[in-house]
């Protein structure tokens, strides 16, 4: 919170105060002088703050008088015995995407609540159109994935801020108090990196998209480089190709050449570690082009693995719960509508390893999980 701007951090105060009942429907609010004064903050930063309890319906100027709590949130719920939700997730996919929805509509079956579902398709124009759909269909609360790249969504803080349960589900928004459901990624991809490194691997490229603006590259790449400690740094982190299914040729091929100039620049990395099931395949068709084997030359392992496949998954990968992940978002999502504070705002699910073709071991230990 401390790196969030003054006006919000002063909006925040008082949000806090008005919802936990400090400050109750009548009560006046400190006028933008006394704001100043307390805060130690200029009058255009006071105001702001005032002006977004004003624009979330919680509180109301009154001129000559000042002003006073309301605590009217302006988003309202279509009261229904029957809960409608909203789901949005980027895609739906059988490596990302399948497992996590079934997840989501088999709780929500068995709590008597009904789905609302959209894909962003990672646009976040797209996102935010789904949301305001949903809103104006008065749903009672949104499951989202967030887009990648997104690391921050004014538009679903301040619905969040007006009163509409939110729940994140496999990213989330780092500095707020939103609630999410997401893998352990840090964890689990320091298991893997430890993996590896007990299978005598020493030279480990991290390959992925750039991790600043998405939360979980950033937790996945931190994971490995908790474990990882090398005097020379093999990591590729400016993939340009988004992680969805309608991707554009021109940025395929173009991280393709990066990754080529990458291993041939390094050509001692003996293992990739792929932050993302598509950055594995991209790798393997790299590798394989330039003539080498895997595992026997480069091993390779990522997160996630398409399990459509009619043989055998080829990737050792981290393997993430995709249903107890759905299925805890809507458990989380219906505890903020009773109020019964039964789950924290933050829930970490420990993926499992996979062991398949596309790493070599010290013991062969044939489809085993970790």
């Amino acid at each position: 919170m401390k790196n969030l701007p003054l006006y919000q951090r002063i909006f925040e105060h008082y949000y806090e105060k008005i919802m936990n009942g400090q400050l109750k429907e009548g009560d006046k609010l400190h006028t933008d002088k006394e704001i100043m004064e307390i805060f130690y903050v200029s009058r255009i930063t006071a105001n702001a703050a005032v002006q977004m309890l004003v624009e979330r319906g919680l509180v109301e100027r009154f001129p000559g008088k000042g002003t006073f709590v309301t605590k009217n949130p302006k988003h309202k719920i279509i009261e229904t015995e029957t809960k409608v939700i909203g789901v949005i997730l980027c895609d739906l996919d059988a490596s990302f995407g399948l497992d996590l929805f079934k997840g989501i509509e088999k709780e929500a079956e068995e709590r008597n609540i009904h789905i609302l579902f959209r894909r962003s398709f990672e646009n976040v124009d797209l996102e935010n159109k789904a949301i305001n759909s949903m809103v104006d269909l008065g749903v009672s609360g949104i499951i989202i994935q967030m887009t990648h790249g997104e690391t921050y969504s004014e538009e679903i803080l301040k619905l969040h801020l007006n009163g509409l349960p939110f729940v994140l589900i496999d990213r989330h928004m780092d500095k707020t108090r939103v609630p999410f459901v997401t893998t352990d990624n840090k964890g689990s991809t320091a298991r893997m990196t430890s993996f590896l490194m007990e299978n005598d691997y020493k030279n480990i490229a991290f390959i992925s998209a750039s991790t600043d603006q998405t939360s979980t590259l950033n937790c996945r790449h931190e994971g490995f480089k908790s474990v990882y400690k090398s005097s020379k740094n093999y990591a590729l982190l400016n993939l340009k190709t988004p992680e969805i299914r309608e991707r554009n040729k021109e940025l395929i091929q173009a991280d393709r050449d990066l990754i080529k100039e990458h291993l041939l620049k390094f050509p001692e990395i003996d293992c990739v570690f792929a932050a993302e099931f598509f950055v594995a395949m991209l790798v393997k068709d790299v590798v394989e082009e330039m003539g080498k084997n895997i595992p026997n030359d480069i091993g390779i392992v990522c997160f996630d693995s398409d399990n459509s496949e009619a043989e055998t998954p080829f990737f050792t990968h981290i393997r993430q719960n995709q249903t107890e992940m759905g299925r805890l978002a809507v458990k989380k999502i219906e505890s903020i509508f009773t109020e019964d504070n039964k789950y924290s705002y933050s829930s970490l699910l420990m993926g499992e390893i996979v062991i398949r073709s596309s790493v070599k071991l010290k013991e062969k230990e044939k489809n085993e999980k970790i």
